[in-house]
């Protein structure tokens, strides 16, 4: 019962529908074409089923499910899940757990945050208020059309160095350390006024860490 009910809770297509006009057979899924991350995550799993079979897939972050049967690596969570088969893939992104050594009085009193703006208007607007204020580190990673805000990637360990993380994309889905705090930020008109409560607790060593958690900014 218990292999049963893990089972229904990834897998959550009905019985005898078809794929989509997207699927492909299993033998021919190849390197060229697909992140390598996810494909050789799928490798572990389709290894074992025969070379015609079909096969299905998303890589991106869903906000909508799919018409048909597809494996993905989130799903939504007001249980509308139709079509949705979970995997563990792009596991040494996702699915990692890394111990935080540095207690959350310790570090920099600052919002943190390394991504591309390229092509997001809602983060050149957050950089453009406020990239050079010193009670944020801001820096665009994106390697083409490179920003006056260009900074290179850093370490996930180098993240445990802030109290506040930046999670910035239209519809928040975030991870922060135990002793760090996440704010995502949602695009809205009312941004400005948002980050300016951010750079005031930012600047409040004495904010605990549950206090920004999961705040939309």
């Amino acid at each position: 019962d218990y292999i049963r009910d893990r089972v229904d809770f990834y897998c959550r297509v009905a019985e005898g529908r078809a794929l989509g006009s997207k699927a492909r057979p299993i033998k021919d899924f190849r390197l060229k074409g697909t992140p390598s991350r996810y494909f050789f995550d799928f490798g572990r799993y389709v290894k074992g089923f025969p070379g015609e079979a079909g096969i299905d897939y998303m890589t991106t972050d869903v906000w909508e499910n799919p018409d048909t049967p597809t494996l993905m690596k989130a799903r939504r969570l007001d249980g509308k899940a139709e079509n949705c088969a979970l995997l563990n893939l792009d596991c040494r992104r996702h699915f990692i757990r890394p111990v935080d050594p540095v207690p959350f009085e310790e570090k920099k009193p600052v919002l943190f945050f390394r991504g591309e703006i390229d092509g997001k208007p809602h983060r050149i607007r957050f950089f453009e208020m406020w990239a050079g204020n010193p009670l944020f580190d801001l820096g665009d990673t994106t390697r083409k059309n490179r920003s006056r805000w260009f900074a290179p990637t850093v370490k996930l360990t180098d993240h445990f160095d802030y109290q506040f993380i930046l999670t910035a994309v239209p519809s928040a889905m975030s991870f922060t350390s135990p002793s760090s705090s996440t704010v995502a930020t949602s695009g809205s008109e009312e941004l400005h006024l948002k980050a300016l409560l951010v750079a005031f607790a930012c600047s409040t060593v004495a904010v605990s860490c549950s206090t920004l958690s999961g705040v939309p900014v």
